[in-house]
């Protein structure tokens, strides 16, 4: 690495959705050189270089893993894969742009944070970073909360469908998306990890406990679940509702909606049209709608991603979240899914050490 650029490997594609517009984006970026992919399918990872004048490919992770002009990798394997990885990453020294979850287990997270504190070396996890993370209207919003403008936050609702995944851009088989020795759950942990990490951040507080269901209703043979809410239980009294399904039709259509009620007002968010609507107190006697739009700015997009790790990498700005932010998005997933199959609620365990 010099004071102008950096190099970059891809490891995996299973996860295709975030891999492929990433890629596309660093490939875009003059201070980057996508330095090699690796992928377990070679006919698929060599049709992906090409497109994208990527110039290396390999079958084994460890290939890029052992090149020491690399300096950072992007993750983007099922789940099962993503802790070894980040581990080895570590070890090398490089940094890391994970898919989320980072793993399936907080025992597995955990030997990833302790990984990255020893080398040194920083972790993005994607749900902060990516589409919808700290950025644009959650910005916006965590500026509204921090300055008292919606008062003491109360209530929020968060709400994500997408359609049952894609195996790849041209099988509609969802694949590794459903299987359960692969993944760390389905539907709700699909998406429900952007909103953990949005209330979290927003609020700047730690999730207390979390009640749950979940259920396999539209898709009725699938191991894991198509559809899930959660209840959870902020630090200071706060309660928010999290809902994530595979409802819409199979693809990439989704729908992303999240609002925040407090003392003072509310705001309203949706992540997908860019509008950002506010309500606030005292209102107008009178009036049936009181709301008001807030422009938006559309900078989280995958460019902003691949930007934003450049940066990390080069020197040039602080890491938005870190290892120990992706192990605590993992820690109140997992209790969603303790407390959707005991019917109690569950405490959310923190990081030894943080």
């Amino acid at each position: 690495m010099d004071a102008t650029g950096c190099r970059i490997g891809i490891l995996g594609l299973d996860h295709w959705y975030s891999a492929l517009p990433y890629l596309s984006a660093l490939t875009r970026d003059s201070r980057v050189k996508v330095a090699g992919i690796a992928h377990h399918d070679i006919v698929r990872t060599q049709s992906v270089a090409s497109e994208s004048g990527v110039d290396r490919v390999v079958a084994n992770p460890a290939a890029l893993l052992e090149d020491k002009s690399i300096d950072a990798v992007a993750i983007f394997t099922s789940t099962d894969r993503v802790p070894g990885l980040c581990i080895a990453a570590a070890q090398a020294g490089k940094h890391i742009l994970a898919i989320k979850p980072l793993a399936r287990t907080l025992a597995e997270a955990t030997a990833v944070v302790d990984a990255v504190r020893a080398a040194g070396v920083h972790l993005l996890p994607s749900e902060a970073v990516g589409a919808g993370g700290r950025r644009g209207a959650v910005e916006i919003v965590r500026s509204l909360v921090s300055e008292g403008r919606l008062g003491e936050v109360a209530f929020a609702r968060c709400s994500h469908s997408a359609g049952l995944p894609w195996g790849w851009p041209d099988d509609n088989r969802p694949g590794w998306f459903i299987d359960p020795s692969r993944c760390a759950g389905g539907g709700w942990i699909d998406h429900a990890m952007y909103q953990i990490d949005r209330l979290r951040w927003i609020l700047g507080r730690k999730v207390e406990s979390v009640r749950g269901k979940l259920a396999t209703a539209r898709y009725t043979d699938l191991q894991v679940e198509d559809w899930g809410t959660a209840l959870v239980w902020f630090e200071g009294g706060a309660i928010a509702e999290f809902r994530a399904d595979w409802f819409m039709p199979s693809g990439s259509m989704y729908q992303d909606q999240f609002e925040i009620a407090g003392t003072k007002g509310v705001v309203r968010i949706d992540l997908v049209t860019h509008r950002l609507h506010i309500a606030e107190t005292p209102p107008q006697w009178g009036a049936l709608d009181q709301w008001r739009e807030i422009a938006v700015p559309r900078n989280y997009d995958a460019a902003t991603v691949a930007g934003h790790l450049a940066d990390v990498v080069l020197g040039q700005a602080k890491p938005l979240a870190t290892a120990e932010d992706a192990w605590s998005n993992l820690a109140v997933a997992l209790a969603f899914y303790d407390a959707a199959r005991s019917g109690r609620a569950v405490s959310v365990k923190e990081l030894p050490g943080r």
